[in-house]
């Protein structure tokens, strides 16, 4: 599944699969800016071809990243996760406006996500995608 999250003060989409209408426009203020990064709950999961815009990320998993709960493994092009609950692997990067995207596969459990505005604890912002295919 391919999310996009486009922040821009206080109001946030969220597109999935390139349509061209997101599926999510929200406005909230809770968190104004912060770290982004993926999400895994409750299960395993696959993070692909994650860019933040123009210019996107140079040489993924650039970093410093930090993980925080669950067990992550990198590659050159991704992250693979396997958590019990919520586990978040967070760049070091800040933004408060911005577009985020990337390809998200959860192989078994219960949603995987791109997590942005958050802080080092992972809490902020997650556009997530659950194992049948709902965006929340």
């Amino acid at each position: 599944y391919h999310l996009k999250v486009q922040a821009t003060g206080s109001r946030i989409q969220v597109w999935f699969n390139h349509g061209t209408s997101p599926v999510i426009d929200a406005t909230d203020t809770a968190y104004s800016s912060g770290r982004f990064g993926a999400n895994v709950h409750r299960g395993a999961a696959t993070v692909q071809n994650l860019n933040t815009g123009p210019g996107g990320l140079a040489a993924f998993p650039s970093g410093p990243w930090t993980a925080t709960g669950g067990s992550w493994t990198t590659t050159p092009d991704s992250l693979r996760s396997n958590a019990s609950g919520d586990a978040f692997y967070l760049s070091d990067r800040t933004a408060a406006d911005l577009v985020y995207e990337g390809d998200l596969s959860v192989v078994n459990g219960v949603a995987a996500g791109l997590t942005f505005r958050a802080g080092a604890d992972g809490a902020g912002y997650t556009a997530n995608i659950d194992a049948g295919g709902l965006v929340k």
